[in-house]
């Protein structure tokens, strides 16, 4: 038997999660993210507000997201799971989000990674866009700009399975 459904986006992630409570449905679950992938994006920034803002409007455009308060805590989350986009704030405690540019990219080299920070130096934007960052954003940030930018870093299927990203 096959159901359709027509679901938007943002309302895939909590209908999968409920379809994901029974065995038997396991195998659509799967199918459906495959057919239909979900894009993930951490965010990793050492301020609660812009964590949550973050989160709040991606999940709106169909994104799984998840969030961390500091670079040590967002390498343990690459190093465990796969993520599609990394969105880092430059300066937070302990490792700071330039520290951590790269030792992601060591385990990660495609990983796109957009930076965001409330340090206006040239210094510190020569100094991480050097690390090969993806998009670089000084705060307060344009939210619609940051959802057409991580739309361009999303990777697309080549022809020949290889990845490639979409350029700005």
């Amino acid at each position: 038997m096959n159901v359709v459904f027509n679901i938007k986006g943002s309302q895939l992630r909590g209908v999968l999660e409920v379809l994901a409570g029974t065995a038997r449905i396991v195998d659509i679950v799967i199918n459906i993210k495959e057919e239909y992938k979900i894009f993930s994006v951490l965010v990793a920034d050492d301020n609660e507000s812009i964590r949550g803002l973050l989160r709040e409007e991606l999940a709106k455009e169909g994104y799984e997201v998840e969030t961390v308060e500091s670079g040590a805590m967002a390498i343990k989350k690459i190093l465990k799971q796969t993520v599609d986009v990394l969105i880092l704030d430059i300066h937070m405690a302990g490792i700071s989000g330039i520290d951590a540019i790269p030792v992601i990219k060591k385990a990660r080299p495609y990983l796109p990674i957009i930076t965001i920070t409330g340090d206006t130096s040239v210094e510190t934007e020569r100094k991480v866009r050097a690390q090969g960052i993806f998009y670089y954003f000084v705060k307060p940030f344009d939210l619609e700009e940051m959802k057409k930018v991580i739309k361009t870093a999303l990777p697309e299927e080549a022809s020949k399975g290889e990845q490639t990203f979409k350029s700005l």
